[in-house]
């Protein structure tokens, strides 16, 4: 059995963060649904990147499971040969049933879920 990394000793690995390609939610003000696409400008956006980080020769590619990280992730480890290791603790913000809601609609802004918690907190003593 080999310990042997495949990198060598004076190779530096980086690690990049990047974010899904834009969604129909991207483009108005709504709360993104959990398992929402990329738009056609996302999709272009996700094939940009994956030429942009060529030069980096990718080992690995990590996805939140959410339908719009998981398509870009997938076409970056697609054009660099891999396969997407999904990763749940990578999953962004759970709106939960402000999902999909207009951030002007009434409830569907973050500001009234943290004043919902403040509500209840002040209830409680």
């Amino acid at each position: 059995m080999s310990n042997a990394s495949p990198h060598t000793a004076n190779e530096q690995r980086r690690v990049f963060l990047v974010t899904h390609g834009r969604t129909a939610s991207d483009t108005v003000e709504m709360l993104p649904a959990d398992d929402e696409a990329l738009d056609d400008v996302g999709r272009v956006e996700a094939l940009a990147l994956a030429e942009t980080l060529d030069y980096v020769h990718p080992a690995r590619v990590l996805s939140s499971p959410l339908t719009r990280a998981r398509a870009t992730a997938e076409v970056i480890a697609t054009h660099a040969g891999l396969s997407v290791v999904l990763e749940p603790r990578l999953r962004d913000r759970d709106y939960g049933r402000w999902a999909g809601r207009s951030r002007a609609q009434p409830g569907g802004g973050l500001h009234r879920l943290g004043a919902g918690r403040r509500a209840e907190r002040d209830r409680a003593s």
